[in-house]
């Protein structure tokens, strides 16, 4: 009895969601008002707009994203890139500066290969890494302004990424999932009431009244009045 049931326990165990913990990372654009965090979808053109660039954890078990490589393309005819990003890796001066060097830390990279393309828009962690335990990461900014009107036509593809096994290792994401921001520019003046350009997103309560029940009960008490004191693109 004893071997069938040493069998059997095999099996199951194979068969278990957690004898192979899938892994994945998620890659997120979003674009918002130059100077905000407030996300638009539809601009009149001549607006400068940033398209901020988010990755996830998406694994079973995850830990944090370790690093990894973007492809961008966009409609020329509509945005236009305004970071100097050349076509060499010699010096990573022109893409380090657009990551959040909080967390990428070990490598950048990045280059320009058309008037519509960047390749290899990259960087990693350094060791020990941050873990963020599923939660969405910045990886880098690219600023925008809008020269035409239509759909930006953006679009992201990850590719090369690995997540956070242990401090010192990692392993290759087995999916890639994007999430390409959709935006429409429109001619100067015509944006209509009915238009949504997007919601801001909400701020913390001000410092000084403690959030607005307190500050409400700060007016009508001590006179509180105001507050004291952020797969691989194929080359072309």
């Amino acid at each position: 009895m004893t071997r069938p049931i040493a069998i059997a326990g095999l099996l199951i165990l194979a068969l278990s969601p957690l004898a192979h913990a899938a892994t994945g990372v998620r890659i997120e654009g979003t674009f918002v008002r130059a100077g905000t965090f407030t996300e638009v979808t539809q601009v009149e053109k001549g607006q400068p707009v940033q398209l901020i660039v988010r990755v996830q954890d998406i694994s079973d078990n995850p830990k944090g994203v370790a690093g990894g490589m973007v492809d961008v393309t966009w409609n020329a005819a509509v945005l236009d890139l305004q970071d100097n990003i050349d076509g060499s890796n010699v010096s990573t001066a022109d893409v380090a500066p657009l990551f959040n060097d909080a967390v990428w830390t070990l490598f950048y990279s990045g280059v320009m290969t058309a008037t519509d393309t960047l390749e290899d828009m990259g960087a990693g962690q350094g060791v020990p890494p941050k873990l963020s335990l599923g939660d969405a990461e910045v990886f880098f900014t690219l600023n925008f302004s809008t020269i035409g009107t239509g759909q930006a036509g953006l679009e992201l593809t990850g590719h090369d990424f690995g997540l956070i096994v242990t401090d010192t290792t990692e392993a290759e994401a087995e999916q890639h999932v994007e999430v390409s921001p959709a935006l429409k520019v429109v001619p100067t003046g015509t944006s209509e009431p009915g238009d949504s350009p997007g919601s801001p997103t909400p701020t913390p309560p001000a410092a000084g009244c403690f959030g607005p029940g307190f500050a409400v009960g700060l007016l009508m008490l001590a006179g509180c009045s105001r507050t004291f004191g952020s797969r691989r693109r194929p080359r072309r």
